[in-house]
């Protein structure tokens, strides 16, 4: 298939940390332009979460796409009660996460929604919403 071209590579050696390259081949540029497409990014406050935030946003922009940024959390088992509880700290921690990728989504002049799942682990939420949001608007692409 060959290799990346020359201003790629260019681009890609001098990013710091890791990157993900996208590529649409036959029908799917002609189905991207129809429709309007959705890009899904889990997100968790680090560092590399927040790169994959900043090149979802330029992604959206330039196909006018729509970001959801997924923040996945885990709440504390209260022992008397056997219900999750979160700490005020843990949840200005989500908010704030959420908050960076609303900013980021202005700075790069994207859309973006925002979304929690509680309670879940992170994997089963990610595919969840992949799926119900379906995502994947070229066919199935879910791991299985």
């Amino acid at each position: 298939m060959g290799g990346l071209t020359k201003e790629v590579t260019r681009i890609a050696d001098g990013f710091e940390g890791a990157l993900a390259v996208v590529a649409a081949h036959g029908p799917q540029i002609a189905q991207a332009s129809q429709s309007r497409a959705k890009i899904l990014v889990p997100v968790n406050g680090t560092e590399v979460s927040r790169r994959a935030v900043e090149i979802a946003h330029i992604v959206a922009r330039w196909n006018d796409a729509r970001v959801t940024a997924l923040y996945v959390t885990s709440g504390r088992q209260d022992s008397q009660r056997k219900r999750p509880r979160r700490g005020s700290a843990t949840r200005r921690n989500e908010e704030a996460v959420l908050k960076e990728v609303t900013e980021l989504a202005d700075r790069y002049g994207a859309k973006v929604r925002t979304a929690m799942r509680v309670d879940v682990a992170a994997e089963d939420a990610i595919l969840k919403e992949a799926r119900r949001g379906k995502y994947d608007p070229w066919g199935d692409a879910t791991p299985r």
